[in-house]
């Protein structure tokens, strides 16, 4: 299990503990050649939290009963196809052990990961959703900008590059360095990742960079979500 890990409240004027804070992680799961990962809650989940559920696949996933189908970044012009997936789900702090996560199709590799994040207000909200490709140019991407959020919220960063066999050549799948990496030191057999940042000033405007060393035509993609409390 990855540690708790509690942010400090921001500038904004919002109390500590209502906060967006990131909380845990299930531990990374990987498969390959299936159908169906049971993919593990985090251990120190409460009524109320936000769980965001990240899934890398080779073909569309059946959205498990109860969960919201938040991101499905669909890169269908790879050669086998690929997508991105994030779920959320209101937890009702009694949700133990695993999910099982179905796809279409078997593929050679299957990834999935947990988060829960918590507020004292009440479950935190997503309110921002941005999105980016490299186009499979082998270069390092970025979400863009986002402006205009609120104060003291939490953004949470999702990245994941091709399960082709070229992506040998990636050393790191990390977000850049404001982000507190959830699961730092990714190798490219992994070929997913996630990170959080506290945002206290009203105000965010940044190009969340996928920080690589990949080699040409090797294809990445980004999402950044805002969590409000």
């Amino acid at each position: 299990m990855i540690p708790g890990v509690i942010a400090a409240a921001g500038s904004g004027g919002i109390p500590a503990a209502a906060v967006p804070t990131f909380i845990g992680a299930g531990t990374w799961l990987e498969d390959g050649g299936v159908t169906e990962i049971d993919v593990e809650y985090p251990s120190d989940l409460e009524a109320g939290d936000l769980i965001l559920m990240q899934i890398t696949s080779r073909s569309a996933l059946t959205t498990p009963a109860g969960w919201t189908l938040v991101v499905d970044q669909d890169v269908s012009d790879l050669e086998f196809g690929q997508h991105m997936t994030i779920f959320s789900i209101t937890a009702t702090g009694s949700e133990t052990g695993t999910l099982t996560v179905v796809q279409a199709v078997a593929g050679n590799r299957f990834l999935g990961q947990m988060i829960n994040i918590r507020s004292s207000l009440g479950t935190p909200t997503i309110t921002v959703d941005t999105q980016g490709d490299n186009g499979a140019t082998g270069a390092a991407i970025s979400t863009g900008s986002v402006t205009a959020v609120v104060d003291d919220t939490l953004a949470v960063v999702s990245l994941s590059t091709t399960f082709a066999a070229s992506s040998g050549g990636n050393t790191q799948l990390n977000p850049e360095a404001t982000f507190e990496n959830i699961n730092p030191g990714n190798v490219p057999e992994k070929r997913q990742s996630w990170g959080y940042l506290l945002i206290d000033t009203g105000l965010f405007d940044s190009n969340v960079v996928w920080q690589s060393n990949i080699s040409g035509g090797d294809r990445a993609w980004v999402n950044l979500l805002v969590v409000n409390p």
